[in-house]
């Protein structure tokens, strides 16, 4: 299983390791006409194959070059009534090298909904993604999450695996743009209260491998949060920075997307990126301590909630 838009001209190899013999695999999937269900984060693309007794390499090709499709889920169906079957242990998937300074693609909004996800298992009735093109920073491109259903709905991007898998305690930084709206009308959140109806909205990863035929899902709230200033009509910033530590590095799926505002808001996004950044062992270890990029790398040690 892998990511569905980032596939859609790409076939799958097999090569058996003690000969050399390929075969080459071409993709199954059935939503490339529905608009609206081909942005679901959890429809995927598949290439299915039943392979006998032996060790295997996997890699994908476009156009007869390597390439990679944001990530890869390797699923098994389930131990076959015959001896003689392949597992977990006899493939070994091939990752194209890459620079991974910047893993967010098309953050700028310009190739409008490409490669961006909605959260929305249902109809178009309970909200989803559009272009909405002059409606971003400084009358650029932004995508918008309309009607939202539900304060977990939100806006989102599989992150380049081999990214996680080459840089174990490696630092990249989360930027991202938004603006609320509630029929056209800007709202501001305040992103020092967690009360539903004016929390801002926050960075959450779901992370997902598989442990044998168990698909094992965790979830990371509020690795990127609101900074200010938060200005009302502007396109405000949410910030955060994470680590490649060992839960993450082993990951096969990351899915970073952007929850919590209050479901009667519409969400516009732009400007998003997550880029690689050096530590800063060999220096000062407080960033942005002339407070030249505002609220940047600081955090609210208290948060005021409802009776609280």
């Amino acid at each position: 299983m892998v990511d569905q838009i980032a596939s859609e001209d790409f076939d799958l190899r097999v090569t058996r390791t003690i000969d050399g013999q390929k075969i080459t695999v071409p993709y199954s999937y059935k939503l490339d006409e529905d608009a609206h269900k081909k942005l679901y984060y959890k429809n995927y693309r598949f290439f299915s194959v039943s392979l006998p007794e032996g060790s295997y390499t996997v890699d994908f090709l476009k156009d007869f070059q390597p390439a990679w499709p944001q990530f890869v889920l390797p699923r098994w169906e389930g131990i076959p009534q015959c001896n003689g079957y392949v597992s977990t242990d006899n493939l070994m998937i091939t990752e194209p090298a890459r620079t991974c300074d910047e893993l967010i693609i098309n953050g700028d909004m310009e190739l409008g909904t490409n490669l961006w996800y909605h959260r929305n298992a249902y109809g178009t009735d309970r909200g989803g993604l559009v272009a909405a093109p002059g409606e971003g920073v400084g009358s650029s491109a932004a995508i918008r999450y309309y009607d939202r259903y539900s304060s977990y709905d939100g806006p989102g991007q599989n992150l380049d695996t081999r990214c996680l898998h080459q840089n174990l305690n490696g630092f990249f930084e989360i930027e991202l743009y938004f603006r609320l709206e509630e029929e056209s009308v800007p709202f501001i959140c305040d992103p020092f209260n967690d009360d539903i109806a004016v929390r801002c909205p926050c960075i959450t990863f779901r992370q997902e491998r598989y442990d044998g035929n168990n698909l094992k899902v965790e979830y990371k709230p509020h690795l990127a949060r609101v900074v200010v200033p938060n200005n009302l009509g502007e396109f405000n910033l949410v910030h955060g920075v994470f680590k490649v530590d060992e839960s993450i590095h082993v990951l096969e799926r990351l899915f970073m997307y952007l929850e919590r505002a209050h479901k009667q808001f519409d969400v516009l996004i732009d400007n998003v990126s997550v880029t690689k950044i050096d530590g800063a062992c060999g220096g000062n270890l407080i960033r942005n301590g002339d407070f030249e990029e505002y609220g940047k790398f600081w955090r609210c040690a208290f948060r005021h909630s409802r009776g609280g």
